[in-house]
């Protein structure tokens, strides 16, 4: 099947791959992506999609992406993946004091809720479950 998106390595891209799998330098994601790019090289193994994913127990989508990127975006992005705009958000905090009674409580009161709109006094079921 033709390629839409070649890779064609230089000399020094190859070596800063190597590099990167010899010394397992930067996370999991970025070794397997230099391991790709080495195989994917035109003018090298050449290897094909399929047998690169099944090579590095990754999918064919996923070696397609990382062509795609790497003539696309450039050899910096393809090897250091996609970078995020804004950092992941964490919601932990908000309900860090809370032990897993209370969560469990507030969480069986809020399905209630949703179930029984015209709940008379919904202070007592919590006051019932929730009391020592």
């Amino acid at each position: 099947m033709h390629k839409k998106y070649i890779v064609r390595l230089t000399n020094e891209e190859r070596e800063r791959l190597r590099s990167v799998i010899k010394k397992l330098k930067g996370s999991s994601q970025k070794v397997r992506r230099a391991q790709v790019l080495l195989k994917a090289d035109a003018d090298g193994p050449g290897w094909t999609d399929a047998r690169i994913a099944e090579a590095f127990d990754c999918r064919t989508k996923t070696v397609e992406n990382i062509r795609q990127r790497l003539v696309r975006d450039g050899f910096e992005s393809a090897l250091n993946g996609k970078q995020r705009e804004s950092p992941p958000v964490s919601y932990t905090h908000l309900r860090a004091h809370e032990n897993s009674l209370h969560l469990v409580c507030r969480l069986l009161l809020e399905k209630k809720k949703k179930k029984n709109k015209t709940t008379r006094h919904p202070n007592m079921l919590h006051y019932f479950m929730c009391s020592p």
